[in-house]
C-alpha cells in the first residue's frame, strides 16, 4: 500500500502579512530567541510520520528517519516516542540517536565507508541491521563481529538496475552507479553470507534515487526485490525485512 500525503495541511501560513508556524508568529520567536533561527513544525513532521504508519498499517513495519536529514535531538526524541527508528550513515548519527532515546533495535546502518570503530559501536549497540554495500564490507563486518563475539545482522544493498527517472546526480539504482551490488551478483554473496558464523541475514536493502516524482520505478524495483527475496527463501534463507 502506498502512503497518501495530505498536501492541503499547512503548518506554515501567512496571517495579516506575518509568517506563522502552527499558531506561533515567527516574528515573536525571533524576538525571543534571536536570528538566524531554525523553526520546525512538530505537527508537520508527525503528520507525515503518521501517514506512513497508517498507509502501512496492515503490514509489519518500521519507519526509520534518515538522521542525516536533521540531527536535532528534539526532533529525534519526538520521533522515538512515536515509535520511529533511525537510518544511520555515520557513528555520529548513531550517537545522536542513542542520546535521543532511539533503541538499537530500531536502527539501520546504511551508507558507504563504515569505519571499524563505527562497526564496533553498531555491534555493541545491537542495531537491527547493517545495509552492506559491497562484498569486502561484508567480510569486514563478519571479521569484526567474530572478534567481538557478536552476530552481525545484515541486509545486502541490491542495485536493481532500474532508472528512477530523477536527476542523474541523485540517481543511485542503475548498473553504472557506485552504490550497492548488482542483482545478478547479489545471490552469490547472500549464499556466502549464509555460511558465515558471525553473520545473520535479516533482509534486503535497495535505494534507486532521491526526489522521485513517479512511483512506477519504485514499484518496478519492488517487484524485482520481492522475486529476489522469494528466491532466497526457496534456498532456505530467512529474509524478514525489505528496506
Amino acid at each position: 500500500m502506498t502512503p497518501v500525503f495530505d498536501t492541503k495541511s499547512r503548518c506554515f501560513t501567512y496571517r495579516d502579512h506575518s509568517l506563522y508556524v502552527e499558531d506561533l508568529r515567527v516574528q515573536d520567536l525571533i524576538a525571543q530567541y534571536g536570528s538566524p533561527l531554525y523553526v520546525y513544525s512538530q505537527k508537520a513532521i508527525l503528520d507525515i510520520l503518521h501517514q506512513y504508519t497508517s498507509g502501512l498499517d496492515d503490514i509489519p513495519h518500521l519507519v526509520a528517519f534518515a538522521v542525516k536529514a536533521n540531527g536535532s535531538l528534539a526532533i529525534l526524541n519526538r520521533l522515538s516516542h512515536e515509535g520511529a527508528g533511525a537510518d544511520l550513515t555515520s557513528g555520529g548519527e548513531l550517537y545522536l540517536s542513542l542520546k535521543a532515546g532511539i533503541p538499537g533495535s530500531r536502527m539501520i546502518y546504511s551508507g558507504v565507508g563504515k569505519t571499524d570503530q563505527e562497526i564496533h559501536l553498531a555491534l555493541q549497540t545491537g542495531i537491527l541491521m547493517f545495509n552492506v554495500e559491497s562484498e569486502p564490507e561484508l567480510d569486514r563486518i563478519a571479521e569484526l563481529a567474530k572478534q567481538t563475539g557478536k552476530i552481525a545482522p545484515i541486509a545486502i544493498r541490491v542495485n536493481p538496475n532500474i532508472d528512477p527517472k530523477t536527476h542523474p546526480k541523485i540517481s543511485t539504482g542503475l548498473k553504472g552507479h557506485k552504490f550497492g551490488i548488482p542483482v545478478e551478483q547479489a545471490k552469490s554473496i547472500y549464499k556466502k553470507a549464509a555460511k558465515m558464523d558471525s553473520i545473520r541475514i535479516v533482509g534486503i536493502a535497495s535505494h534507486i534515487g532521491s526526489s522521485l516524482m513517479d512511483t512506477a520505478p519504485l514499484l518496478q524495483a519492488l517487484d524485482l526485490l520481492l522475486e529476489f527475496r522469494q528466491d532466497l527463501i526457496n534456498q532456505g534463507m530467512d529474509v524478514p525485512y525489505l528496506d
